[in-house]
């Protein structure tokens, strides 16, 4: 999603922070299927994630990366707008939380 005008970031900037928030508040799966169709219409996870983070200090890589690794996955998913695995879902989640797990601690393997 391109911004509005020449330099401004992607609209879902914005809409990370809260998003993040909810997720470490309830681990829900429609928080994770929204950050999914953001990140699938070309957003790079850690990008916003490192956004998010200039915004709320408080919010740590490991505290996310937990919090996403809660979230439970079965299916069949319904009432989504656009199609989505179980299997993709599970693959984004995994992925997103290998990433937030590296941001946190760099040093390990």
């Amino acid at each position: 999603m391109p911004g509005d005008d020449k330099g401004s970031p992607p609209r879902s900037h914005g809409i990370l922070t809260p998003l993040q928030r909810s997720v470490l508040g309830r681990s829900e799966l429609k928080d994770l299927v929204d950050l999914y169709f953001i990140f699938k219409a070309g957003t790079d996870p850690l990008s916003l994630f490192k956004d998010a983070q200039r915004k709320d200090g408080g919010l740590t890589p490991a505290t996310l990366a937990y919090s996403f690794s809660q979230i439970r996955i079965s299916g069949p998913l319904e009432g989504m707008i656009s199609d989505v695995s179980v299997e993709e879902l599970t693959s984004f989640r995994d992925h997103f939380v290998d990433e937030l797990t590296r941001e946190a601690f760099p040093d390990e393997k």
